[in-house]
């Protein structure tokens, strides 16, 4: 990308010399645009842990309840909650696995 933008570097710069900045800028960045699309790679990624078979309503249950002591571990700042939010997770990982 790199290599093309600076081949078109001085070709950019002779089409443009008599242009305003606005029509000099929305045509570098059609160009920019194009290169981007021609030389980086994009991937839509689909799925997650959620739509896996062994993750039921208990252990989606289980992963909120582990979210909500997480949070209030967080504000609290007791051990008590620390420990409760430790537990929870550890259940959590193992219902999961």
């Amino acid at each position: 990308m790199r290599d093309e933008l600076a081949t078109q570097n001085s070709q950019f710069m002779e089409n443009t010399k008599d242009m305003t900045v606005t029509d000099t800028w929305s045509i570098f960045e059609e160009l920019l645009k194009r290169l981007m699309n021609q030389h980086i790679p994009s991937k839509m990624l689909s799925g997650n842990k959620v739509h896996t078979p062994w993750i039921t309503k208990a252990v989606k249950a289980l992963h909120r309840k582990r979210n909500e002591l997480f949070a209030r571990q967080k504000v609290t700042g007791k051990s008590k909650d620390r420990h409760t939010f430790i537990q929870a997770k550890a259940t959590s990982q193992r219902l999961e696995r």
